[in-house]
């Protein structure tokens, strides 16, 4: 689903965090994953963001972070301009020849 350093943007943002949570993420936000959890971590894939940190808390596998539900966002798709259309029909009108009246 996700890889860390991978981009995305928050569509969901009525979590019910652990009352020690202090930084929750917004809806339209972009934040970069830093790390992945699968589901024998938590009850499902989650995600921490390096935007937001928490502190860990006690959990029946141990001290961890609580992780954000990876479902609560969306890759980031990024593309990059391509121009060369442009300067294609940039070309062909400087390289036209002017009729003779």
């Amino acid at each position: 689903m996700f890889a860390i350093g991978d981009k995305v943007r928050c569509i969901y943002d009525k979590m019910h965090p652990h009352p020690a949570t202090r930084a929750l993420p917004k809806v339209g936000m972009v934040y970069v994953v830093r790390d992945v959890r699968p589901p024998s971590d938590t009850q499902y894939i989650g995600v921490l963001l390096y935007e937001l940190r928490n502190p860990e808390i006690y959990t029946q596998v141990g001290w961890i972070e609580q992780a954000f539900p990876a479902n609560y966002f969306v890759p980031v798709i990024e593309k990059k301009t391509d121009i060369s259309v442009f300067t294609k029909i940039l070309d062909k009108i400087n390289n036209k020849v002017p009729e003779r009246v």
